[in-house]
């Protein structure tokens, strides 16, 4: 149904990573296949000198692992399984996480963004 969804950190109204990740599985636990897909997305935004907004997103694909693995990372990261690693992002290293991450897509291809733009104004 789309859940934790972008109230992720308040998700339940509860405070803590880990009994959010339990409701979470809770919730899930009839679930299997396609019906535990599920992404981190970001989106950055970048507000131009003339006015105009522009969005730039990432986002990364894997599905809910049926418990959590992994002391790494926070958040759902121990539940969020990655199939090309082969492991929750709790069980990464912060290099694989970094180099799939989600925000970090966003904010390369912001980057690149104002990197062609100073160019264009050199």
């Amino acid at each position: 149904g789309g859940e934790p969804g972008v109230y992720s950190a308040r998700y339940g109204g509860l405070k803590d990573d880990k009994a959010r990740n339990a409701l979470l599985l809770e919730r899930m636990r009839d679930l299997s296949g396609e019906d535990r897909a599920a992404y981190y997305e970001a989106v950055v935004v970048c507000l131009c000198p003339d006015g105009k907004a522009l969005s730039f997103s990432g986002r990364v694909d894997g599905v809910i692992a049926p418990e959590p693995s992994g002391p790494g990372g926070f958040g759902y990261d121990p539940i969020f399984f990655h199939a090309d690693l082969g492991c929750t992002f709790g069980e990464t290293t912060q290099e694989q996480k970094d180099r799939l991450s989600h925000r970090g897509e966003a904010v390369r291809a912001l980057r690149a963004f104002l990197a062609q733009r100073l160019q264009g104004q050199l």
